[in-house]
């Protein structure tokens, strides 16, 4: 198992030269990825058998494939990139992060509709996981806690301002 991280963790160079690339001359590409490559972190983790390197690898090849998805009006190449957010949010949380990210990165290139159809999918997709697991594994994972302390402040402010429970059939536990 331990070459697949070695693997994903040279795919990952591979993005980071490629993204790299698109923004910097030759020169400053080989040395940006010889510091992300040699980066004590970088080189830790690739013998990890962890999700880190999976997770950066889907990190940077959905920030590549960005700029692809304003250009193009393919349904596949949106929900190709759809999944992706959606797979890299499922992996580890922070991938949240990518939801405004992509929002943002879609009004700078004037691609609203594509962004916001990107997140709205990929949300659809992560939306039932955690549900799902909660009610085969019986206990809360990390997701389903934070959706109830959400549900907890927003029925706490509902209940001070006596508007009533937005989310009324949902009680945390």
């Amino acid at each position: 198992l331990s070459y697949v991280s070695i693997s994903l963790t040279l795919v990952s160079c591979l993005l980071v030269w490629r993204l790299l690339g698109i923004y910097l001359s030759r020169e400053l590409q080989i040395l940006g990825t010889m510091v992300f490559a040699l980066h004590p972190l970088t080189t830790s983790l690739a013998a990890a058998v962890m999700t880190e390197p999976l997770f950066l690898t889907l990190v940077l090849a959905y920030v590549l494939s960005l700029d692809r998805l304003w250009h193009e009006s393919s349904p596949v190449s949106l929900v190709l990139q759809a999944l992706t957010l959606a797979w890299i949010i499922l992996i580890r949380p922070i991938g949240l992060i990518l939801i405004p990210a992509t929002y943002l990165a879609s009004c700078i290139a004037k691609r609203q509709r594509r962004g916001v159809g990107v997140v709205l999918l990929a949300i659809l997709v992560v939306l039932p996981c955690p549900i799902f697991m909660y009610h085969r594994i019986g206990t809360a994972t990390e997701y389903f806690s934070q959706w109830q302390l959400g549900a907890l402040f927003i029925n706490t402010i509902s209940s001070i301002t006596s508007i009533g429970s937005p989310i009324c059939c949902f009680r945390p536990i």
